[in-house]
């Protein structure tokens, strides 16, 4: 992840995460089960908290994968392995008077004590839907108590040899990169892989407040400067377009009400995700172009 713009396209922040094996031990196991001082809020979690009509238990990340020969037993025991490696399942909030919130670290985790659960089969659908997923996640999480996360699985058929798992994890936790890594961490434990421990999340929480305190006012104005830049550029391109043809061609198409149907409410099931998704990649392969 990158904290700024800046550091997305310079990479400043190489150096800061890149950790030695050593370090890694050190600040994944001695400084977190020894320490139970709070953690600094990342700006996205100050902002995710104090914005309004914040729902404490709700998720916007989330991943699914399919097992083919599917083991209840195997995934408990590889979802209680990925929880002890990433640290990020020990975070816990706590809520003050006024609204306001803190983080520490649980330092007593029973990784035994995991939260898995089976998706009951829709006769009128095979895909769970979202709402539902939603429904379980607020009823089987915590921000305050724990936990902040939620592994589900749906058998394909009723022959129980094929599943779909979904990983949900608490927005203030972890992004969809974050989300995309523990779910290929939780695939390499089934097959019965090993995973190393990150670094550790308090480290970085550290990074990232000295690294806002240290750019200040810098950020804003590197963002205008490259906003600026390609607006100039945009306006160039479009001017010289426009010399060369002074004509605008405009093409229309009209779809029927049954595959206009089918385009909004069923093409993104075959994807495992939602309309939006696939018009925003549509739009993005289009201005691509």
């Amino acid at each position: 992840m990158f904290k700024t713009i800046e550091n997305l396209y310079d990479n400043k922040l190489k150096g800061q995460l890149i950790q030695s094996n050593n370090d890694a031990e050190r600040l994944n196991g001695n400084q977190v089960t020894n320490s139970m001082e709070e953690i600094d809020l990342l700006p996205i979690q100050e902002y995710l908290l104090k914005k309004g009509g914040f729902s404490a238990n709700h998720f916007n990340q989330h991943l699914v994968f399919r097992i083919p020969r599917f083991d209840e037993k195997k995934l408990k025991n590889c979802v209680a392995k990925l929880v002890s490696y990433h640290k990020i399942f020990r975070i816990r909030f706590k809520k003050y008077a006024g609204g306001k919130y803190s983080q520490y670290y649980l330092t007593d985790l029973d990784s035994e004590e995991i939260n898995l659960v089976q998706v009951k089969r829709h006769p009128s659908t095979e895909i769970y839907s979202q709402t539902e997923l939603h429904e379980l996640f607020k009823n089987k999480t915590d921000i305050e108590n724990g936990p902040l996360y939620m592994v589900g699985y749906l058998y394909d058929d009723e022959s129980n040899t094929s599943a779909r798992v979904w990983i949900c994890i608490h927005e203030l936790i972890a992004d969809l990169t974050s989300c995309r890594i523990i779910s290929d961490d939780l695939q390499q434990l089934y097959i019965d892989s090993n995973v190393d421990s990150t670094s550790c999340y308090k480290h970085w929480s550290n990074t990232v407040k000295h690294d806002t305190n240290r750019i200040g006012t810098g950020e804003m104005e590197h963002s205008q400067s490259l906003f600026n830049r390609h607006i100039h550029n945009f306006n160039q391109v479009a001017t010289e377009k426009e010399q060369k043809n002074n004509g605008m061609n405009e093409t229309e198409i009209i779809l029927p009400e049954d595959i206009t149907k089918v385009l909004l409410n069923d093409c993104n099931k075959v994807y495992n995700t939602q309309i939006e998704h696939l018009l925003l990649t549509a739009l993005g392969y289009t201005l691509c172009e």
